[in-house]
């Protein structure tokens, strides 16, 4: 994956971060009229600097799914071999509240799913976690909706931290229950 602007070095740089934190507020304030030329006469910079960032104005959003997924890949290879749900569910929350920006940003203006690209990426965690049957994996697409759900409700909460533990509580009870909703579902 070949990002054009946003790498980890570069997300270290604080002129580089200044600059996207403009670029950011420019593409939350322009709506229907995005075009490069009004980017840069609302964020004040230059075609250059736009340019160094991004590819092109399509490539904004999926430069910063990309930097996301990335960054919690890199995430969760920290996480030690736990064996409680909660845990992974807790890592999982925390990462969202610390790229709570980023994360608003992509949910209010992308055109795909943060949250399922994160998920698929947690897939073998949920999958160890649930001791699913093999004949039952279909059903890691609806458990992993079910957490979808429970994220998009947070995140119209502006994922809210007060609502963490509640979130927290929600994503955990649905593992542990994922087996006998799929027994009932099965008779």
């Amino acid at each position: 994956m070949v990002m054009s602007g946003l790498t980890e070095r570069r997300m270290r740089d604080k002129r580089f971060i200044r600059s996207e934190e403009v670029i950011i507020r420019a593409y939350s304030s322009i709506g229907n009229r995005m075009t490069v030329n009004n980017l840069l006469s609302r964020a004040q910079i230059s075609r250059s600097t736009f340019y160094r960032h991004h590819r092109n104005l399509k490539r904004v959003l999926l430069d910063y799914e990309d930097y996301l997924l990335l960054m919690f890949k890199k995430t969760m290879s920290g996480w030690k071999d736990k064996k409680d749900v909660k845990f992974y569910f807790r890592q999982l929350l925390f990462f969202i509240i610390a790229n709570k920006r980023m994360m608003s940003f992509l949910i209010r203006y992308g055109e795909r799913g943060i949250f399922d690209k994160i998920l698929v990426e947690f897939e073998p965690i949920m999958i160890k976690m649930t001791r699913l049957p093999e004949w039952a994996k279909t059903t890691l697409v609806v458990y992993k909706n079910e957490l979808i759900g429970l994220l998009d409700e947070w995140a119209k909460d502006d994922f809210s931290e007060t609502s963490l533990d509640k979130i927290l509580d929600n994503m955990v009870y649905l593992s542990v229950t994922v087996k006998d909703r799929l027994i009932c579902l099965d008779n």
